[in-house]
């Protein structure tokens, strides 16, 4: 959504980026029109018509600000620039759809159905996708979000672990739910797959879903993994 040719100056000195998604801001403003327009004495239920979407409005008009934030976390963090730019795009296409479907937005799923949205905005099919919890321990919490099976079916080392507790004649689904049971340390996940599973799926979910404060950008952080 940013478009390669944006670039952020990550020495620390950035103040502010604009955030411009049409898609987002024309369909919050007509939308807000179009219910304040509707014909309702009860102001109560006027309100509660409103409330969905001037919130929606409001969040968006942060989203300049947050993603400065997450920039220079995941600068600190050492991530790459590709990475950072990945990072960055992907947090801001699943704000943007979680704040469309809030608003019952046509075509979009709805705002509870967390595994729906991901595969949406990811392009995956629901079935293809695995919700898994990962946890910084000493007191910082965890994050739950869906993720690629296919991913961690090519990761040798948790694969191993649900064959060896598994029954011979279980499928490789079967095996690597088990293999999410039993295994918990994030080690067992090759380096390059759990970078990739962070800055592509789980810190955007993150971002969309939790409070800045309880986000884990760095990947080295998660010792620990599995089936929520």
């Amino acid at each position: 959504m940013l478009g390669d040719d944006v670039a952020f100056e990550l020495s620390g000195v950035i103040e502010s980026v604009h955030v411009e998604v049409p898609l987002l801001t024309d369909w919050l403003t007509a939308e807000l029109a179009r219910r304040s327009a509707f014909d309702i004495p009860d102001d109560d239920v006027k309100k509660q018509i409103l409330r969905p979407v001037r919130m929606a409005k409001g969040r968006s008009e942060r989203l300049g600000p947050e993603l400065v934030r997450l920039a220079r976390a995941a600068h600190a963090a050492r991530y790459t620039y590709a990475e950072i730019r990945t990072i960055l795009n992907r947090a801001l296409s699943f704000k943007v759809n979680s704040l469309l479907s809030s608003t019952d937005y046509s075509g979009y799923p709805h705002p509870l159905d967390l595994d729906k949205l991901a595969a949406f905005t990811f392009g995956y099919a629901v079935r293809d996708l695995i919700e898994l919890g990962f946890d910084a321990g000493r007191g910082r919490g965890g994050v739950r979000a869906y993720v690629p099976r296919e991913i961690l079916l090519n990761s040798p080392e948790l694969m191993k672990i649900g064959m060896l507790f598994s029954p011979a004649a279980a499928s490789p689904s079967a095996r690597l739910h088990r293999a999410c049971q039993l295994a918990r340390d994030f080690d067992f996940i090759g380096l390059a797959d759990r970078r990739h599973l962070w800055t592509h799926f789980v810190l955007p979910q993150a971002f969309a879903h939790y409070p800045f404060d309880r986000v884990i950008v760095e990947v080295g952080s998660i010792h620990t993994f599995g089936l929520p």
